[in-house]
């Protein structure tokens, strides 16, 4: 199996994994929540650490505009998800936005999204 491959496996039995324990019991699961939520600086260091590894092994199958084409899928997926949670998103939504802290505490992921989307919309049409 290729990295790619390996990278699908977790992927897909991390979702199974979340699903039954939702099923069996939604309880168990805040553990989880708790322990991501509750360490941020862990989570963003081991995401981004992540993030770059799994993007180096994609880079060397795919193109930036392959990839966000993926993107582009997940966005509607996660949209089809969160969007039965409507009434409780907005007033977290209006909490984050009354307040332009929130950039300041999102700046990383704001350059990384801003330096790829400025890469795909280069490739796109320049």
């Amino acid at each position: 199996m290729s990295i790619i491959e390996y990278m699908a496996a977790i992927i897909a039995i991390i979702i199974l994994i979340k699903i039954l324990v939702i099923l069996i019991s939604p309880k168990s699961w805040m553990a989880v929540v708790k322990f991501f939520y509750g360490n941020p600086m862990i989570t963003m260091v081991l995401s981004a650490i992540l993030a770059i590894g799994s993007f180096w092994y994609l880079m060397q199958e795919l193109t930036i505009v392959q990839i966000f084409a993926v993107l582009f899928l997940m966005s509607m997926l996660m949209l089809v998800s969160l969007s039965v949670y409507s009434k409780d998103m907005i007033p977290i939504a209006r909490k984050l936005l009354q307040n332009r802290k929130f950039m300041t505490r999102a700046w990383l992921s704001i350059i990384i999204w801003l330096v790829l989307t400025i890469w795909v919309l280069k490739e796109l049409f320049f």
